[in-house]
């Protein structure tokens, strides 16, 4: 999944075609189905305007929370 964050805020900043709410909506309906967390790769993008350390290891942990494989 081309996530690039996990931050709300540097998300909305990027202009893509749908929502922060979309991305989590996405990880419940893969939870839903007969796939496994352990098969997705989260792609985040290091770099964005006004993200910071700190925010982007947040976004790490929370891809680790959300228990994605990769």
């Amino acid at each position: 999944m081309g996530v690039q964050t996990l931050n709300e805020a540097e998300f909305n900043l990027l202009g893509r075609g749908h929502q922060f709410k979309d991305i989590m909506k996405s990880v419940e309906e893969i939870n839903a189905s007969n796939f496994s967390m352990d098969q997705v790769s989260i792609d985040l993008i290091m770099g964005l305007p006004t993200q910071t350390l700190d925010s982007y290891q947040r976004s790490i942990q929370r891809t680790a929370d959300i228990g994605a494989g990769h």
